[in-house]
């Protein structure tokens, strides 16, 4: 392939998939965008079916997870017996779209940074022969 295209190749590779690697890292790790984990879940995250009633008095905890992207939610509601519930809010399309596009700006990077092949001399000959 041609160095000069090889670039060019690797270069939009990198810039494409990259921001696209980063944006569905931030859209897989957020329920609706508002704030840390804790207030997305109290805001917008689906409630145990079982226990509750849910309601000021619940204590309620989040965090992100990696894999998958998502966030995870704990309710404590003090007016039940039953203990913590964890809802999972997994975002597998944020994963796969994350890591199929982290893929191709790794394939970009090497484009970019692979070292040129070296150049073959035609129809020269060595001195003194």
């Amino acid at each position: 392939m041609n160095p000069v295209l090889r670039m060019l190749l690797g270069l939009v590779l990198v810039l494409v998939f990259g921001a696209l690697a980063l944006v569905s890292l931030a859209f897989g790790v957020t329920l609706d965008g508002k704030g840390d984990p804790a207030v997305q879940c109290t805001l917008s995250a689906p409630r145990p079916e079982v226990g509750g009633p849910y309601f000021e008095s619940t204590i309620t905890t989040g965090e992100r997870t990696w894999f998958p992207l998502g966030v995870n939610c704990t309710y404590d509601s003090p007016d039940d017996e039953v203990g913590p519930q964890t809802v999972v809010n997994s975002n597998w399309t944020a994963t796969g779209v994350c890591l199929a596009s982290s893929i191709l700006t790794l394939v970009g990077m090497k484009l970019l940074l692979r070292p040129a092949p070296p150049t073959k001399r035609v129809g020269m000959r060595p001195r003194g022969l």
